[in-house]
């Protein structure tokens, strides 16, 4: 048998898989108000597991089919999976406040199922922030996003009395917009009028800095990485100069910008992600965790990304690829943060970043939520040390950082990642699996 066939077969085994997990469940349609909506999945009969309702969120992308819906309605969960007014339209959007609405009428919903005695929330990749946020909010109080360290503090209306969950799941976290967006800037770019004209010796796309065009890799020298970081973090720190500028004319009701908010944009904020290329950094947690392997085995070790090389020079040149559009208020609210003097990157860390300073930051809400957290990071994808970074803020006496085995950011096998395409077997079947232990030990 060949390598192709065997691939065929093992795809075609997972396909089969989630139809029987969509036998096996029954969905219905939830309207949440506001443009807010989603889809109750639920097992067709309920069992043991059916008195638990997970609520599953992403604040710009629809899940109401993400593959954690069916996979735990099928092990007897009922789990909403919803989408925001602001799924695929971030006309209006602020900061994660304006997710509120949505996500309490969710819990609201589900808590008045009949037999539904405990809520989880689950965040996958900027999920993860978004709903850290709403539990640090629902369990502290509309004072957790107004602290004075904020760049934009949180308004209290709508942020009060919020119904807390009882558990919080995070699937490959993200550390939060505003981290994305320190991450991600491209600091090539030193006018912020003339995106286009790039300084060569701070691009990362240029192959005389060590990047590969054929293979989308690079090795970057120390020397590049460290001028590299540290004008990334000069860019971020006159983009949120500039902000702050604008934002203190519109609240002086100045007679030269609008009286409610201004457009901002950022030239380059998302293409330029240094580690994606060079896959010695951010490859490692400092500290051994649970792996959940293909074979079944769970070792404890030091997890490593099994990632490969990334990042493509053509999105970082174009306003559509690589630009962040939105407002004065909107990028201090959710996509700014401040640096410190040791801002850098290594294999097994991220530093020098002020995560208190954003609302966004999954690192910092994580430190008001006292309920069982359980972080899954895939080894496929990047966010390990990130997801550890996350751990160790949490204010939960019971949390847990696992690893799953070759899973892709999307928790689906990376084929790329290994040898053959199915060295990491079924990573979706092995996350929820986990997923209804940890569940069903503590509720």
């Amino acid at each position: 048998m060949n390598l192709r066939t065997m691939s065929a077969i093992a795809w075609v085994a997972m396909l089969l898989g989630a139809a029987a997990a969509q036998a096996q469940t029954k969905s219905t349609f939830v309207s949440l108000g506001g443009g807010a909506q989603g889809l109750l999945y639920e097992p067709a009969t309920a069992g043991a597991h059916a008195h638990v309702a997970l609520v599953n969120m992403h604040p710009y992308s629809s899940y109401l089919g993400h593959n954690a819906c069916a996979n735990m309605a099928a092990r007897g969960y009922r789990i909403l999976c919803a989408d925001t007014k602001f799924t695929n339209n971030a006309d209006g959007y602020g900061g994660y406040e304006d997710h509120v609405p949505a996500i309490k009428a969710a819990v609201e919903y589900v808590r008045k199922i009949a037999g539904v005695t405990k809520v989880v929330l689950v965040g996958h990749s900027m999920g993860a922030p978004m709903m850290a946020f709403y539990q640090n909010v629902a369990q502290n109080g509309p004072a957790a996003c107004q602290r004075p360290e904020r760049l934009q503090p949180c308004p209290s209306a709508g942020l009060a009395n919020l119904p807390a969950a009882d558990g919080l799941i995070l699937l490959d976290p993200h550390l939060g917009d505003a981290v994305a967006t320190l991450t991600y800037v491209d600091p090539a770019i030193g006018d912020e009028g003339a995106p286009a004209a790039r300084d060569k010796q701070l691009d990362m796309f240029d192959p005389s800095n060590g990047f590969d065009p054929s293979k989308n890799a690079a090795s970057y020298s120390p020397a590049f990485r460290a001028a590299y970081l540290a004008a990334q973090a000069q860019r971020n720190t006159r983009l949120i100069v500039a902000a702050v500028r604008r934002l203190a004319l519109i609240e002086m009701r100045d007679l030269s910008v609008y009286a409610d908010d201004m457009p901002f944009i950022v030239a380059g904020a998302n293409a330029a992600r240094l580690f994606q290329p060079d896959l010695a950094l951010v490859r490692k947690t400092k500290r051994a965790h649970t792996l959940l392997k293909a074979d079944g085995t769970t070792p404890t070790e030091v997890l490593v990304s099994v990632r490969v090389p990334s990042g493509k020079a053509s999105d970082a040149l174009t306003f559509n690829g690589s630009a962040w559009t939105g407002t004065v208020k909107a990028f201090l609210a959710g996509h700014a943060v401040r640096t410190l003097p040791d801002y850098g990157m290594s294999e097994d860390d991220i530093t020098g970043v002020d995560w208190d300073s954003a609302n966004s930051s999954t690192s910092t809400n994580v430190k008001g939520v006292t309920v069982p957290l359980l972080i899954m990071t895939m080894t496929g994808h990047y966010f390990l040390r990130p997801s550890e970074i996350v751990l160790d803020a949490a204010a939960s006496a019971d949390k847990t950082l696992v690893g799953n085995e070759g899973a892709s950011h999307g928790i689906t096998p990376c084929g790329p990642c290994g040898a053959t395409p199915t060295q990491f077997g079924d990573t979706v079947k092995r996350a929820y699996d986990y997923l209804d232990g940890w569940l069903a030990k503590r509720y």
